[in-house]
């Protein structure tokens, strides 16, 4: 909606200046620019836009500081469920085989293992356990809806936690503790 809304904003000024140069126009009307009143309209489409559409408040000022230098991945999803930003800690964690990182990829394509979360109201916590190729890695995952002012979810933020390790270590003890058993 916001990208159609902006497009028919654009629009309006082109429109007015082909409608003054064509002298389609009646008679009271016609050689009378109507440019500046296509930009009027861009304006006010453009205030909408930004005002009630949301457009422009899913990246916050402080994302350079924060998000970029986070150890977790971290993946901004729009209100279809397609990638819409990531750090460099997400493309870190996805670079395995079959998994890449581009604007607009729908979440279940990228990490289907998260589908049941995307159907789950409101914030979520989930281990996930993917499988790329050989490499198997676990993810604690943290589901957080993007909420515009009026308190409307425009998007989701998923906080991805490599936990391999601790899985590992966990397995470890689980056998070392069989074995003690035994």
């Amino acid at each position: 909606k916001q990208g159609i809304l902006l497009l028919l904003g654009a629009l309006m000024p082109s429109v007015a200046n082909i409608l003054t140069i064509s002298h389609v126009l009646p008679a009271p009307v016609d050689g009378l620019d109507l440019s500046p009143f296509g930009f009027l309209l861009l304006a006010m489409v453009m205030y909408y836009n930004i005002r009630r559409e949301g457009f422009l408040t899913l990246m916050p000022i402080a994302r350079s500081t924060i998000v970029d230098r986070i150890k977790d991945g971290v993946l901004v999803m729009d209100d279809r469920q397609r990638l819409v930003d990531f750090n460099p800690a997400a493309r870190e964690l996805f670079s395995l085989p079959g998994a890449a990182l581009r604007a607009g990829t729908p979440i279940n394509d990228l990490v289907p293992e998260l589908s049941a979360m995307t159907s789950v109201g409101g914030d979520s916590d989930q281990e996930v356990e993917l499988e790329r190729g050989a490499d198997r890695i676990y993810l604690s995952v943290q589901r957080t809806g993007l909420r515009d002012h009026r308190g409307v979810v425009r998007g989701q933020i998923y906080v991805l936690r490599d936990i391999t390790g601790l899985k590992q270590t966990e397995d470890d003890l689980r056998n070392q503790l069989e074995q003690n058993e035994r």
